[in-house]
């Protein structure tokens, strides 16, 4: 089986034509430029797909850090509030009460 395949597509007359002329230019084939500006884009997007996986990655930590970190203080609020709650009632005398 053959690696090639025969594309066909429609692009503007001068922007065909600018195209055509750099080519010449650089003495290189149109077919050879737009394999090599194929190359380069599908290299590139890799790349930004890449960083933006670690990205996201990066994100999701922070965020899962986050939430552990607001869980562990809301946890060490009630613990506390409870605590609180639970501790028996000072008694407190006023001065000048003979008992």
């Amino acid at each position: 089986m053959d690696n090639h395949k025969l594309i066909n597509f429609n692009a503007p007359r001068y922007l065909l034509q600018n195209f055509d002329n750099i080519a010449k230019h650089k003495s290189i084939t149109r077919t050879s430029m737009l394999i090599t500006l194929m190359e380069r884009f599908v290299r590139d997007e890799v790349d930004q797909i890449e960083k933006d996986n670690r990205l996201n990655h990066l994100i999701s930590e922070i965020d899962e850090r986050s939430r552990k970190s607001l869980g562990k203080r809301v946890k060490d609020t009630v613990r506390q509030v409870l605590n609180e709650d639970r501790s028996m009632p000072s008694m407190q005398w006023g001065r000048g009460n003979d008992w």
